[in-house]
């Protein structure tokens, strides 16, 4: 199971689903889901989700002042950047645009006052 999740987090920036962890697992679709229910209370799909708006927010909180939205939603494994955001603003309650804009403006206050 751990290297699994290895392997997913490796993976996160490419379309995952069910067959291909059953593959690298050798074993069945229907072992995997539940594999993910005893040892992360969910289905794997919502494992990978997690996995990949927590990369994004690490990517939003930390952005450089090249990145934009679309490059983190990218770099993060969303291939649809409006479901992305949907996603987050149900998740965080913002925009990553506004979590994007406040890291900045945080990132900037600290590089002046170091």
């Amino acid at each position: 199971f751990v290297e699994l999740e290895n392997w997913i987090d490796n993976n996160l920036t490419d379309p995952i689903v069910l067959n291909d962890l059953a593959k690298i697992a050798g074993v069945s679709v229907r072992t995997i889901q539940k594999a993910f229910r005893v040892y992360r209370g969910c289905t794997p799909i919502d494992d990978i989700n997690r996995r990949r708006m927590e990369k994004a927010r690490a990517f939003l909180l930390e952005a450089d002042s090249h990145l934009n939205v679309l490059d983190i939603a990218l770099e993060a494994g969303y291939q649809h950047p409006s479901r992305f955001a949907a996603l987050y603003k149900k998740k965080y309650g913002e925009n990553p645009s506004q979590t994007l804009a406040r890291a900045r403006t945080i990132n900037e206050g600290v590089k002046k006052s170091v």
